[in-house]
């Protein structure tokens, strides 16, 4: 296998959380140990080590990807009553926020032509207030602060926003759910805000995957 073409093999039982946390902790424990490896050999790569960052750089996602998963499984065991969870999930410039004004009925996300417009995780909450839930969310993105919309800066990726926006329409099919438009995954800036975007996805019962004929042959865009 060419080394562009690695990946983290981990094998991993859900049936073991029948035998309670310590299972999820230890295994969460390892994640977190070998990521934090990965990316001191990222970020301080001995001279050896040079040629070994960049197939790195792609190993670190996966790893990510796991611990955000196991995290949020950790929270469905402590609070299994949760809303549907949609992520909209695209590269540049595919009309991920007039998809996600167009599953919402509003337009809740500001669309703009410039690429890489979208640089943070913005939620939108179709049903009432829960300050319950707000707290959970904000325990599953740890490391981020929780913000309105027009406080986030494009300076500051360690934020998010989280909107309630109860649908007007009593037969919308998606009242109760949270929609999730995220930013991109394959621009130059996006390796500083793809912690977000993979937290995004392992959050999700479902991921929509937004594309343009442009992108839609991109071999980034499937290596995602």
């Amino acid at each position: 296998m060419g080394q562009g073409n690695r990946r983290n093999a981990i094998v991993y039982n859900p049936d073991t959380f029948r035998f309670g946390p310590a299972v999820t902790d230890s295994m969460l424990a390892f994640l977190q140990l070998l990521r934090q490896r990965y990316q001191s050999l990222v970020d301080h790569p001995s001279s050896a080590e040079t040629g070994r960052r960049e197939a790195l750089i792609p190993l670190l996602g996966t790893l990510e990807f796991a611990e955000a998963y196991l995290e949020k499984t950790e929270w469905l065991k402590r609070r299994p009553q949760q809303p549907l969870q949609i992520a909209i999930l695209g590269p540049t410039q595919s009309g991920k926020s007039s998809m996600m004004n167009w599953l919402s009925g509003s337009t809740l996300a500001e669309v703009s032509p410039l690429a890489g417009f979208t640089v943070h995780p913005q939620g939108f909450v179709l049903f009432p207030e829960n300050p319950d839930f707000a707290q959970d969310l904000d325990a599953y993105f740890h490391g981020y602060r929780r913000l309105p919309r027009a406080s986030l800066d494009h300076e500051q990726l360690n934020g998010y926003a989280l909107e309630w926006a109860p649908p007007s329409d009593s037969d919308q099919p998606l009242k109760g759910a949270v929609i999730w438009d995220t930013p991109d995954f394959d621009s130059i800036q996006s390796g500083e805000y793809r912690n977000a975007v993979l937290r995004v996805a392992a959050l999700a019962d479902v991921v929509v995957l937004v594309l343009s004929k442009d992108k839609y042959a991109d071999l980034s865009v499937w290596e995602f």
